[in-house]
């Protein structure tokens, strides 16, 4: 296929991070996509996922103040078992935890139907790929999720939430056997389209049969221009979302600034004013001070300085 205007360069990936590309990299009509689907489950949650297939990605609201939702991937194992895919960017509101915490039981929702009995209720898995640190306190890339007791014994775990952490995983280049499934993955991920990693991403493909699928659909999905295209559209509406935010707080910061610098002159102006009226008080006080001391009757100073009898008194 011909180098196209969108397109880096003849070679060139798009990126696994960017949510179209993530998405697309599973979904895809082939052979190559669904092993691909399959052995990053596998990977992450830990379980031979034997089959699985697709399901909408908008679940069906029950009530109607059901709040709407779209999965990235949704899919079901052969036992059952369903799951959730996100590829999420960054931290909007500092929220994700809430979001992916009522993504998993949307999730649940869906699977369970009235009439069915609680011991056939099936696991359901949120795993979400974060390229953002969301726990700055722990330097572990995977986090497991699920309902525990404080002495950790577990509920049924029948709702799970996995995040991996792109920005850990990426902290080392480790030699390709050291790795775990989850973190081949992860760094498949974060630099797949990354030209100057391109020899140990290849290392990686070959030492697992899911990802080797993934980076063939990832190869496929790269020579469309449609997709760069897309891919350089995300990036620019990305760049106008960040300049509009910087402009919002810069605008806020010079409002702060200004407020401040408002603040200091009416504080000037305010103890100038207060400084004259204390001055012209201190000086009244001592003429009528002055006038006490010369014998001057006290009606007198009274007329003269404007005090009242007592406060001439206490001079």
């Amino acid at each position: 296929m011909s180098f196209s205007d969108h397109r880096p360069s003849p070679d060139a990936l798009l990126h696994p991070y960017v949510d179209i590309t993530f998405k697309a990299m599973f979904t895809d009509k082939s052979f190559e996509s669904k092993e691909a689907l399959k052995g990053f489950l596998t990977d992450i949650i830990g379980r031979d996922i034997k089959e699985v297939s697709l399901i909408p990605n908008e679940p069906a609201a029950k009530r109607t103040q059901d709040k709407a939702i779209r999965f990235d991937v949704a899919c079901v194992f052969n036992d059952g078992d369903e799951a959730d895919i996100e590829m999420q960017g960054n931290n909007t509101d500092m929220m994700y935890d809430k979001r992916s915490e009522y993504l998993v039981a949307r999730l649940l929702d869906q699977t369970v139907n009235r009439g069915d009995s609680y011991k056939g209720i099936k696991q359901v898995y949120q795993i979400s790929v974060l390229n953002f640190i969301f726990d700055s306190d722990d330097s572990q890339a995977e986090s497991w999720y699920v309902l525990r007791k404080q002495n950790g014994h577990t509920l049924g775990r029948v709702m799970n939430v996995i995040f991996i952490e792109l920005p850990k995983v990426i902290k080392k280049e480790f030699p390709v056997e050291k790795l775990q499934g989850w973190e081949k993955w992860g760094i498949f991920i974060a630099e797949a389209g990354n030209p100057d990693k391109q020899d140990y991403v290849r290392k990686i493909a070959a030492s697992n049969g899911g990802i080797m699928q993934a980076q063939k659909v990832l190869n496929k999905i790269s020579a469309q221009d449609i997709a760069w295209k897309r891919e350089l559209d995300r990036d620019i509406l990305a760049m106008d979302e960040a300049e509009k935010l910087q402009a919002a707080k810069d605008r806020e910061e010079r409002g702060r600034k200004e407020g401040l610098q408002r603040g200091i002159q009416q504080g000037i102006q305010q103890g100038i004013q207060r400084g004259i009226e204390q001055g012209i008080q201190q000086g009244i006080q001592q003429t009528a001070k002055n006038m006490k001391n010369l014998g001057i009757d006290t009606a007198t100073i009274e007329k003269a300085t404007g005090l009242s009898e007592n406060e001439i008194l206490q001079l």
